[in-house]
């Protein structure tokens, strides 16, 4: 749904609900088996496609979005 409403590629749409939920960037890195830096590149973008600043402001839009993330 977050790859059709904002254009996310499958893995930033994998990683924004995580995120979302309250976890640390950190660990959304290690369950994604990925880079703490490749995950903070993935969140830039995130926040470049649905024009949010913090993410507090992404969570909104995407829990506004997408209620059952």
């Amino acid at each position: 749904m977050l790859t059709e409403l904002y254009g996310l590629t499958d893995r930033e749409a994998e990683l924004a609900p995580l995120l979302v939920q309250g976890q640390p960037l950190g660990r959304v890195a290690y369950q994604l088996n990925i880079a703490e830096g490749t995950a903070r590149l993935h969140l830039e973008r995130i926040m470049q496609k649905t024009d949010t600043h913090r993410q507090v402001d992404l969570a909104r839009l995407i829990l506004a979005s997408c209620p059952v993330v």
